[in-house]
């Protein structure tokens, strides 16, 4: 996982910790905490522009127990 932020970034340094594959997965956690946008049994599409480097895919398959699907043109690693 790069970043342009390098260690310089405390949420840089805590995606590395707690196993997130990019900082960005805070912003969507954020969005949780504050509107509860997703709920327990969604299903979700993830649809380009956002699928990779898949800290959001990681985030919402936490978030839910139904299907999560990224697809995008650039390739997600798999987990």
């Amino acid at each position: 996982m790069g970043s342009q932020w390098g260690g310089r970034d405390g949420y840089y340094r805590k995606a590395r910790t707690e196993g997130y594959r990019s900082r960005a997965a805070y912003k969507l956690l954020d969005i949780q905490k504050r509107f509860q946008v997703i709920r327990d049994d969604d299903n979700i599409i993830d649809l380009g522009g956002c699928a990779p480097p898949g800290s959001w895919l990681q985030v919402l398959h936490e978030l839910t127990d139904g299907q999560v699907i990224g697809i995008d043109l650039n390739p997600v690693p798999p987990d």
